[in-house]
């Protein structure tokens, strides 16, 4: 009779390893599969942001070249305006004029603006 039970014990120990056993691969299984859920959205959000980098490079290229055009042609006004008090007093005068001119034509633009509003 005591070996019919120790039998069984051990009997019921291999059942009960067994069920652990599979009960770890179900979880194991489940945790991978999230993983790779969670992987492949990565892999996605990696594959838009190189997409959009792509996009953007051209962009960005476009806005330096606008930018360095903009400073070179600022630079020539300012050389040319230079070049012009140097030269004389008569240029001297002209300048000045059309300096207060330009002043005095933003003071009415912005008075006549905020009276508009």
């Amino acid at each position: 009779m005591r070996a019919v039970f120790s039998n069984r014990l051990r009997m019921s120990r291999f059942v009960d390893t067994v069920d652990d056993n599979s009960v770890i691969d179900q979880d194991n299984k489940a945790r991978a599969e999230r993983l790779a859920t969670k992987l492949a959205r990565l892999k996605h959000v990696a594959v838009t942001i190189e997409e959009e980098t792509r996009d953007h490079i051209p962009m960005l290229d476009d806005v330096d070249d606008s930018h360095e055009r903009t400073f070179a042609a600022l630079s020539s006004g300012h050389k040319r305006l230079i070049g012009l008090m140097r030269s004389n007093r008569k240029n001297r005068r002209v300048c000045c004029y059309t300096f207060l001119m330009v002043l005095m034509l933003m003071i009415a633009l912005y008075l006549w603006l905020a009276r508009g509003s």
